[in-house]
């Protein structure tokens, strides 16, 4: 089932080991799985082939790139995930991957011994395209939007720009800063493995996050990472809040 979230497009994604293709898109678990979250890699499938960007996914041969695991202490289980794509990288001749996790891109850049180099995160990618002219946002989105930076792409990987510019680039869109932002940003806790622990009652970062961005006046928060997503989307459900949360793809689908 892991590539069952390509079923609803309109358009066939090659192999990565079919013909001559070097760039790798990279699916989370939790995007491949979760149907709140499929419409992530769908959204940037769509991106890449409308600007005619070679790909291929890695499709049923793909598992977890063991980013959890690791940091809940299962190291075993890690280094047969880290061999099993490592093997698969250099089988089908990857020389790039563009991880549309944030806590994938982590694991690559810092936990497979440079195997492939040039990793990259999605919003990386799409700034790429938009400052080459190869997309261009058109439609107006005259909300106003916060932006909520996901630990493994801002504190871990210095990501911190690029989503931004990509929100900056579509017409009408007001950009919000949360106080707490960039390398002080509040943590959701959805990363290291949180997200699946029990804790006790009470106020949760990500309810923290979601009155935050009410205090602001925002209508929407949007993020880049799925973990981000099911916890401040959930915590806006539980706080009955007025806001929508939304990931970048989906922001920018609707401009285009």
């Amino acid at each position: 089932k892991r590539d069952e979230w390509t079923a609803p497009l309109d358009f066939q994604i090659p192999f990565i080991g079919d013909g001559d293709l070097h760039t790798l898109l990279f699916v989370c678990c939790v995007q491949a799985y979760d149907p709140r979250c499929q419409v992530i890699p769908r959204n940037f499938a769509k991106v890449l082939h409308t600007a005619g960007v070679p790909f291929g996914i890695l499709g049923r041969k793909e598992v977890c790139c063991g980013n959890e695991i690791r940091r809940v202490g299962e190291w075993g289980l890690f280094r047969e995930l880290r061999e099993e794509n490592s093997r698969n990288f250099k089988r089908y001749g990857v020389e790039r991957i563009v991880a549309l996790s944030p806590h994938c891109m982590n694991a690559f850049r810092k936990e497979y011994d440079g195997v492939v180099q040039d990793v990259l995160h999605y919003t990386q990618f799409l700034w790429e395209l938009i400052r080459e002219g190869a997309i261009e946002p058109k439609g107006e989105y005259p909300k106003r939007v916060v932006y909520h930076d996901p630990c493994f792409l801002g504190k871990q990987n210095g990501v911190f720009d690029e989503p931004r510019e990509i929100l900056r680039a579509i017409p009408a869109l007001e950009l919000l800063e949360f106080s707490r932002s960039r390398e002080n940003s509040l943590c959701c806790e959805g990363g290291g493995g949180r997200m699946f622990i029990d804790v006790e009652a009470g106020e949760r970062n990500g309810e923290r996050r979601v009155k935050e961005a009410e205090e602001l006046g925002a209508e929407v928060i949007a993020t880049a990472c799925p973990f981000c997503l099911l916890n401040l989307e959930d915590a806006a459900t539980v706080l009955d809040a007025a806001i929508e949360v939304k990931d970048i793809t989906e922001i920018l689908m609707e401009v285009l």
